[in-house]
């Protein structure tokens, strides 16, 4: 004896909803124990960050830099300002003008594709150029005399790892977590 269309839908209707509860409960369980880990990834970038703040190389904003870098990477060029003002900041777009590694020889640089600004203790640096040091040793970096004139006397060149993946890493892990957190 078959059974009637109405309970045929009916078992169809619970077993979905069933299906539904725990698929649910799968994806809840799931991003609760990404929440931890993500907290982790931006915890650590974040002291990363600050570590990496803490070794930059600076000097006065002056048309000609010489600086040393004891191992190859991804490096930036920094301008920090005295004083940062959100409202109004100044962004030397063009401030790094030629570099020049070991033996002379001429390192591209590079506008980064977003303006990315960090403020650590009061300090705040705003990425404006950065560049590939396949080689230890030193470095020449010439800047525009246009864009110095522009800056405060008081403000800094700062030279230094390139932050910009650890900085999405930190935000990355952050939202992820709340997401988590949130959803599950």
């Amino acid at each position: 004896m078959r059974g009637s269309p109405g309970s045929a839908r009916k078992y169809s209707q619970r077993r979905g909803r069933v299906l539904r509860s725990v698929l649910g409960s799968c994806a809840a369980v799931l991003l609760l124990a990404i929440a931890p880990i993500a907290i982790i990834a931006c915890a650590f970038n974040g002291v990363e960050l600050v570590n990496m703040k803490s070794q930059f190389q600076r000097f006065p904003l002056l048309p000609d830099v010489s600086f040393t870098l004891s191992e190859p990477g991804e490096y930036a060029v920094y301008h920090e300002p005295a004083i940062y003002d959100d409202d109004n900041p100044i962004w030397l777009r063009d401030l790094a003008r030629k570099l020049t590694g070991p033996g002379g020889v001429e390192v591209p640089i590079l506008s980064p594709t977003t303006r990315t600004v960090s403020c650590w203790n009061e300090n705040c640096s705003i990425q404006v150029s950065v560049f590939q040091a396949t080689t230890p040793g030193p470095y020449h970096l010439e800047t525009s005399s246009e864009e110095v004139a522009e800056a405060s006397p008081s403000d800094e060149l700062a030279i230094g790892r390139d932050q910009t993946k650890s900085l999405w890493w930190c935000i990355g892990g952050g939202f992820i977590a709340l997401a988590s957190i949130t959803v599950g």
